[in-house]
């Protein structure tokens, strides 16, 4: 018999072995163990029923995590710890302690704390008291020294406070390598900016995270641009005025030199024509630098998502990209989503299209005038598995009767226009001169009312060429019919 507590030996772990994500037991991850405090850390997969709001772990695959239970109790004080193994941390590297956390409650009155202790002193390198709903990360940059060294994760709620809040923790990770440079893809979908993205802090304009339509009237996204219900990051133009600027910067991206690189982005872009909202999108040796060397502006607006793809030469520096929204006089909530840098040529969009797969579109396809966006259209192309207006207009199945999706028009909520138009724009292809190509296709042009579907050539990227009319179709079907245009080659 021992004449003190017993306590758990601390387990000294190298740096590879140190990271806890709670995914494969029930229990503490190897080498980490509950400190001091009169609450206990459990551990759970998916919803809790006696949370305020459900939750599940950061990723939403499934996992588990670690969470205070709901603190209703009456203590006057509540508090709980988290202890690391030690660990020692090479001198000559730098490292990134990462975890996720969430306040899941009313009140909000918590101090979650990061404690590093090294030679039996303690110094807190993160603190938070936000109060939010959704996962939150934090990243901290921690230099090696070969001095073994541990960490803290603590919760303390205030005295005298009867709270319903609970405390939520997942997937502490330490990466061998700087906060600075960690991965560069971000596809914004677990409701926070990934790790290594930052906002700027001297700017008038926040980037926000959504996975709904922005709270503006008729502009922004209603969806990230999958439509499968992610998150997408955006600003929003109504919380400030002309000339205010809202910037995000990357972590550093380390390339090949003379080597092609893709950089790949989805952006949104809606509300009012004219002197209008920018989205200037540039490299920059760091977020600090002033010397900012402009990769493409975008200007144009657009009622849906589109796709930029951007051919890059490989530099030996690393540098960092900014997304920069600069306000103008209208009122355009400015978005971008599923951000990616990846080696190799871009792809070339496939023009081939039978609108089933699960996008607005497909690939390279567009529902505008790639120069004037919506100006030219009065009203657009959609999608539908089945579409009726009247009676004695219907659409029952695509083409093929086997249930896919066709792109269709809706005239009728457009009757008091005399004339009205929508534009279906393919990708851009190429085709040799003194050689033609077979557009084959299927149309059906039903109601009441004349139409008259047309099909040009537009010559990208200037003005569309009304003239260059191959071919067009005015009489009424009962059915879906073939249609088979030859298009010729140019030089």
């Amino acid at each position: 018999m021992q004449p003190t507590s017993c306590k758990n030996p601390t387990l000294h772990v190298p740096a590879d072995q140190f990271s806890c994500k709670f995914d494969i037991t029930s229990s503490f991850c190897k080498g980490w163990s509950q400190g001091p405090g009169n609450k206990m850390l459990l551990f759970a997969q998916g919803a809790i029923p006696d949370t305020y709001l459900e939750q599940y772990e950061h990723t939403r695959n499934g996992g588990r995590f670690a969470y205070v239970p709901d603190l209703r109790d009456g203590k006057t004080s509540n508090s709980v710890q988290l202890v690391s193994p030690i660990v020692t941390l090479n001198t000559t590297s730098r490292y990134c302690l990462t975890a996720a956390y969430l306040n899941n409650g009313r009140s909000g009155n918590y101090n979650f704390a990061v404690h590093q202790v090294k030679n039996n002193v303690t110094a807190v390198i993160f603190r938070s008291t936000k109060k939010q709903f959704w996962w939150n990360q934090f990243g901290r940059t921690i230099r090696g020294s070969n001095i073994p060294v541990q960490y803290i994760f603590e919760i303390v709620f205030p005295r005298n406070r009867r709270l319903s809040d609970s405390l939520f923790l997942d997937d502490i990770v330490l990466y061998p390598t700087s906060c600075l440079d960690l991965p560069f893809n971000c596809s914004f979908d677990h409701s926070q900016l990934c790790l290594g993205w930052s906002q700027s802090r001297s700017d008038q304009l926040t980037w926000r995270l959504r996975n709904r339509p922005t709270s503006s009237r008729n502009t922004g996204p209603q969806y990230e641009h999958t439509e499968n219900k992610g998150y997408y990051a955006f600003v929003e133009a109504d919380t400030g005025t002309a000339g205010n600027r809202g910037a995000m910067f990357s972590p550093r991206i380390h390339q090949k030199s003379n080597v092609t690189y893709c950089f790949d982005f989805w952006y949104h872009k809606r509300g009012e024509l004219g002197a209008g909202s920018l989205l200037n999108v540039f490299k920059a040796s760091s977020k600090r630098s002033t010397k900012r060397n402009l990769i493409k502006s975008f200007s144009e607006v657009h009622t849906h998502w589109r796709h930029s793809l951007i051919e890059m030469n490989g530099e030996a520096e690393p540098f960092i990209i900014g997304f920069e929204v600069l306000l103008g006089n209208d009122n355009s909530d400015i978005a971008i989503d599923d951000v990616a840098m990846y080696e190799g040529n871009c792809p070339t969009p496939k023009f081939n299209c039978t609108f089933d797969d699960d996008v607005p579109l497909c690939e390279g396809w567009t529902i505008e005038d790639p120069e004037t966006g919506p100006e030219h259209d009065r009203f657009n192309f959609t999608r539908s598995l089945r579409h009726r207006i009247t009676s004695v207009s219907l659409v029952p199945s695509d083409h093929t009767g086997q249930g896919g999706k066709f792109a269709y028009i809706q005239r009728y909520q457009y009757s008091s226009w005399a004339t009205t138009s929508a534009l279906l724009v393919t990708p851009n292809i190429s085709i040799e001169a003194n050689t033609s190509r077979c557009l084959d296709f299927w149309y059906y042009i039903q109601g009441r009312t004349s139409s008259r579907l047309e099909v040009y050539l537009y010559n990208h990227p200037t003005s569309l060429q009304y003239n260059n009319v191959l071919t067009w179709f005015t009489q009424r079907t009962t059915e879906w019919v073939n249609a088979k245009v030859n298009v010729p080659g140019s030089a």
